[in-house]
């Protein structure tokens, strides 16, 4: 099954290919370039967007995981006494 996103991707590509076929002298032409260039931003700003929200995912991520490496103790910088584990 496509994901919606997809779908409107794959409309992008159908207007053009519509647009391929179509004679520039006919009516419809200058619609369908102005669909098409509509339909290029619209899928540049969706995927602008999906960059943005997987950006913050990362990051969301990296703090949190930094927060367990962080709290993780690596070692200690108190000297520790002669018998003791360490």
């Amino acid at each position: 099954m496509i994901a919606p996103v997809q779908r409107i991707c794959r409309y992008a590509l159908l207007i053009e290919a519509v647009k391929k076929k179509t004679p520039e002298g006919h009516k419809d032409f200058p619609l369908l370039e102005s669909a098409l260039e509509r339909m290029k931003n619209t899928v540049g700003d969706i995927n602008a967007t999906i960059k943005q929200y997987e950006s913050r995912v990362r990051t969301l991520f990296a703090r949190h995981s930094w927060r367990w490496f962080v709290a993780l103790p690596l070692f200690s910088c108190a000297p520790s006494l002669p018998g003791e584990d360490v």
